[in-house]
């Protein structure tokens, strides 16, 4: 197979639109809790600044001066301090009605217009958050988000209802393209952090270990001053800085090889756990995450599992949306294909259920709990 076709393989092929619905939730919520402050906790209460707003207002008026306009400040509008605070409202307001889905396209595209202009005239040095959020949502907005998991959803199917209609929904079904343009992003991201990482004040640990500075003194205010030592040990941030680029460099690649992205995914997870122990990195890991909900088997259900009435795997509906099964009642525990072929059986299929899970971290364990709840309903 030449390269030109494995590209139109890989770009040609429908996608489940419910993904699209997931990547909108568990993103719109990373932009709340950007905007309200919940974000890198640990690192935020060290040097006292975990404080919560709605929405919180990062900068004082006093002196307040638009940090990324440069040599452009001729010609682009400076904002003021206010209409600044009021950029962050309304971009608190639509990353709200991004996440519940109320007009979910167009209120994904203002998300990623908010974020894009805060990135242009916020004051702070450290921007992949804002970035991240605007490319994501941008390119989220150009899918169906709307269709699954979202409040457009939900009065559409009640307005049908109200008419007595019988026409069926839209297509379950649609290009990936935007899918996989997400997963590239995810890439280039990795990619960029990685190349910016090669100057000594990271190589020697000196940013990582800066950003500890004042943590003895709160581990003593605390009663655990025998924690100081161990916490601002100075190895600790040298090691920790060349794990960083060497795990960030594998993620640029990790996630497109079938073989590796489980790995991938686990080693993205701890990744971003420790950056947000040490550093305040706004909503860039939370992004993150949401971002690695688009390599959770993007393709359309290829596999039906059969387990028997009160089996455990009968209520393992993590299965269902991670692995991409449909579970349904059998006699044995047997895995087969859209075309009835079984795949495994016995043993041998519960090892092939549980071997499709990736590590996906909060949005895929929130997930799941959201299909437990709906079938309950049912």
């Amino acid at each position: 197979m030449s390269l030109w076709q494995r590209l139109q393989r890989w770009v040609g092929v429908d996608v489940d639109v419910d993904i699209f619905g997931r990547l909108r939730m568990f993103l719109g919520l990373g932009a709340v809790c950007k905007y309200i402050g919940l974000t890198s906790p640990l690192p935020r209460l060290v040097h006292g600044k975990l404080d919560l707003g709605l929405p919180i207002h990062r900068y004082h008026p006093d002196g307040f001066a638009p940090g990324a306009l440069g040599a452009y400040a001729d010609w682009l509008p400076v904002p003021t301090y206010a209409q600044y605070a009021g950029l962050e409202v309304f971009a608190l307001v639509v990353a709200v009605l991004m996440t519940v889905g109320l007009a979910a396209q167009l209120t994904t595209a203002l998300t990623a217009l908010a974020a894009f202009v805060l990135l242009v005239v916020d004051p702070a040095g450290f921007k992949h958050n804002l970035w991240a959020l605007s490319v994501f949502a941008g390119l989220l907005a150009l899918a169906p988000c709307g269709a699954t998991h979202s409040l457009d959803a939900v009065l559409c199917r009640r307005w049908r209802r109200w008419r007595r209609s019988t026409t069926t929904s839209s297509s379950t079904t649609t290009w990936i393209l935007p899918l996989r343009l997400i997963q590239l992003q995810v890439a280039v991201i990795y990619l960029f952090s990685t190349l910016r990482k090669f100057n000594d004040g990271w190589w020697t640990g000196h940013l990582l270990r800066s950003a500890v500075d004042q943590t003895g003194e709160q581990l003593t205010s605390w009663g655990v001053a025998w924690l100081a030592p161990i916490v601002t040990w100075t190895p600790w941030y040298v090691v920790g800085a060349w794990l960083t680029v060497l795990l960030e460099g594998f993620l640029a690649i990790g996630f497109f090889v079938p073989r590796w992205r489980a790995w991938a995914l686990f080693v993205g997870v701890v990744l971003h756990l420790w950056i947000d122990l040490a550093l305040d990195v706004g909503a860039y890991s939370l992004v993150m995450f949401a971002a690695y909900v688009a390599f959770i088997e993007p393709t359309p259900r290829a596999h039906v599992l059969c387990v028997p009435r009160g089996h455990w795997l009968s209520r393992a509906w993590i299965l269902d949306w991670l692995g991409r099964f449909d579970i349904v009642e059998g006699d044995d525990v047997v895995v087969v294909d859209r075309d009835g072929a079984r795949v495994a059986e016995g043993r041998a299929a519960v090892v092939f259920a549980l071997r499709r899970l990736p590590l996906t971290f909060v949005p895929a364990f929130v997930t799941a709990g959201i299909i437990a709840l709906r079938q309950r309903r049912r």
